[in-house]
């Protein structure tokens, strides 16, 4: 029974803990982040929930983390975006944070560029 427990115990840590990877492939290009939705004529598909927090930084810091984070996963863009505080303990400064979706951009991702919709 120890035995069965202890193999059970080790499997979920090894396969448990194992980070999920993303079915498209990382890449270097642009990424771009609003905090809408995305034109309709572009079609899109949902990757990973995201969320990051930064020590005392610029909401542009927030984004530029969130961007490099959305590459590694194959995203080409955040959608949803939200940034603000998060209070730490008192009398210190408090942490920036970012959330959004990470979605791949399927089709007409060419129409992009007229919405001004902000790269990074």
């Amino acid at each position: 029974m120890k035995r069965t427990f202890l193999v059970l115990m080790l499997c979920t840590l090894i396969f448990g803990c194992a980070s999920p990877e993303s079915r498209f492939p990382p890449h270097k290009e642009a990424v771009y982040i609003t905090s809408g939705t995305l034109p309709d004529e572009v079609k899109f598909e949902f990757i990973e929930n995201l969320f990051v927090e930064i020590d005392p930084a610029p909401a542009v810091a927030v984004k530029k983390v969130m961007a490099d984070k959305a590459r590694k996963l194959g995203g080409d863009a955040i959608i949803q975006f939200v940034t603000g505080y998060k209070p730490r303990f008192a009398l210190t400064f408090s942490a920036r944070y970012g959330s959004g979706q990470v979605v791949k951009i399927t089709e007409n991702k060419d129409a992009m560029p007229k919405y001004g919709i902000e790269l990074y």
